[in-house]
């Protein structure tokens, strides 16, 4: 959370996040374009393929990884009410990094660390079930 507090790094880590969304999103639809996709198992193969190409094995897991982990550091800063607006905005870049290289998907192994210390997160799957504020309930620390 504290990351995201610091304006500099904050507006890189959403900068980065805004291009790669939108140079993923760009190349998924170029392969959906080249052929006639209508299956979603097929889109799904696309995505990944998509993700790997553009950042390796290796790095298309930590983009996931981070995208979630940092969709939750803003929604909590948010909702708290440190800097709103900016949190919000960061929040729906790193919600859209998530939707276009996942269709949403939260990265499991993420969630399943942060619930040890956020036991609420621990029934999150998708981008929608953080976006609600009644899955944003900051508990004190330990």
């Amino acid at each position: 959370m504290a990351y995201l507090m610091n304006k500099t790094l904050r507006s890189r880590l959403v900068e980065i996040s805004a291009a790669a969304a939108k140079s993923l999103s760009k190349s998924i639809e170029k392969s959906i374009n080249e052929g006639e996709v209508t299956d979603k198992k097929e889109i799904a193969t696309i995505r990944r393929k998509s993700l790997i190409r553009m950042f390796g094995g290796i790095d298309s897991v930590k983009f996931k990884e981070t995208m979630t982990f940092f969709l939750i550091a803003a929604r909590e800063n948010e909702l708290v009410g440190k800097e709103s607006d900016e949190m919000k905005k960061a929040a729906t870049i790193f919600a859209e990094g998530l939707n276009v290289a996942t269709n949403g998907k939260l990265h499991p192994r993420t969630i399943e660390v942060l619930s040890i210390a956020r036991p609420q997160y621990k029934a999150a799957s998708v981008v929608p079930d953080l976006w609600s504020n009644d899955a944003f309930i900051v508990l004190p620390k330990q």
